[in-house]
Order: structure tokens, then sequence, then C-alpha cells
């Protein structure tokens, strides 16, 4: 059923990793993006990547984090944290950047116009050169009440080695 056919297409990804070839021209062509990387080696590795080589804070919030519901409901009967596969996994080759703050909002527009989702997941910030995730989240997975500031904890410095021991 749905299970099955979640599951396939979570195996189907991973074993075919599509490159976003034309995400990344559309959005080098506007000028405004001044960082891009894909997250082969897994979101929270490329983060500290791009924060390292920029010299900034990159602060991901976790409510923004796209999440699959076939990931969510495989990790699940797995008994993993959904948030470690999509902060710690690999082998993905969807887009990390950083664009000017002004132009993201139709940066976003026009990737979607193109039939090509474009996610904001943060923002950079100045400070030392590191990654924080914004847990804006409750435990059930939903916003914040007003008032409740969220916590803010650094990510480690993890995620696929190629070169490792």
């Amino acid at each position: 059923g749905a299970e099955a056919a979640g599951t396939a297409a979570l195996v189907r990804a991973h074993r075919r990793p599509a490159p976003s070839v034309r995400a990344a021209a559309l959005l080098a062509a506007r000028g405004t993006v001044t960082s891009l990387n894909d997250v082969s080696d897994g979101l929270a590795s490329e983060a500290w990547e791009i924060a390292e080589a920029s010299g900034v804070m990159l602060a991901l919030r976790e409510s923004r984090l796209p999440k699959s519901g076939s990931l969510a409901a495989y990790a699940s009967r797995a008994g993993a944290d959904p948030l470690a596969w999509i902060l710690y996994g690999g082998e993905d080759y969807v887009l990390l950047g950083t664009i000017a703050a002004g132009d993201a909002e139709a940066a976003k527009a026009e990737l979607e116009a193109a039939g090509l989702p474009m996610y904001i997941v943060g923002e950079a910030e100045e400070g030392p050169a590191g990654v924080a995730l914004v847990r804006d989240l409750d435990v059930r997975g939903r916003g914040r009440r007003a008032g409740s500031a969220p916590r803010r904890e650094p990510l480690p410095k993890r995620g696929y080695n190629h070169f490792g021991e």
C-alpha cells in the first residue's frame, strides 16, 4: 500500500540521486547567491563547510527543514529520529546555500514556477563560524506558543566523511 510505495520512493531516491543542476543554474543566474553546495555528506556537514568558508554563523530553523512524510514514517518504523537523518544523513544531492536576504522570496518564486522546490531554512548571522539549530517546534512537532522562546543549540560538526579512517 502507501507504506510500501513510500519506502520504495526512498530507496529509489537513495540509489539514483538527482543532482540539482537546473536549480543551480537558475540560482547562479540571479547573481545574489553567495554560496551553494550539495548535501551529499549531510545537511549539517555542508552547513559547517559554508559557515567556515564564509566566516558566519548559520542558524537553521527546525520548523523550516523540509520533512518527507515517507522519511518520517520509515524512521518511526526503524526506531530512528527523522531529524537526525535530515541533519546527518548523506547521499542527497539537493542544494544548500546562501542568498541575499532581499532576493530569497523572489528566487523561491522563480524556482517554484519552474517546478523546482526551494526552502528558506534559516539565516546567516554575524559571529563566529558555526552552525546552530533553532528548536522552534514543540514536542508534537508544531510551532511554539507566543512568548515561548525557541531553544538554540549548536549542531555538531559531523556527517559522512569520504576520507575517514
